[in-house]
């Protein structure tokens, strides 16, 4: 066999493409596991798919290389909102109350209790 053909493997197959694809997955799990709103434990997971499409007379063909990485979702928040329907009966959504009560109220001045008077 000639030095100049050699045989593929996981590094040469599609001109090294394998190695790239599964590098940039690679990245992407990374930081995904470092990102603190994704939780911790549970496990990410990159598939590497290789494709042979041979040719008719079955001497060669082409090679389709691709990756992919299962990420954990971020976790989820909960807040609140509030709607409100405008004069034009459009309702907007807000991320707090537009009509909130007031929270320190004038207060309320009673009269002074009278006093009763000596019958003497």
């Amino acid at each position: 066999m000639s030095e100049e053909f050699k045989k593929v493997d996981l590094v040469t197959i599609a001109d090294g493409a394998a190695v790239e694809r599964f590098q940039v997955e690679m990245e992407r799990v990374v930081e995904n596991i470092c990102d603190i709103n994704t939780e911790a434990k549970r496990p990410r997971v990159i598939t590497l798919t290789i494709e042979f499409h041979p040719n008719e007379n079955r001497m060669g063909g082409t090679v389709v290389v691709g990756a992919k990485s299962k990420l954990v979702a971020y976790d989820k928040h909960e807040s609140s909102f509030y709607t409100r329907k405008d004069e034009h009966g459009e309702i907007s959504v807000y991320g707090t109350t537009v009509e909130q009560e007031e929270l320190f109220p004038e207060p309320r001045v009673l009269p002074a209790a009278r006093g009763g008077e000596d019958d003497e």
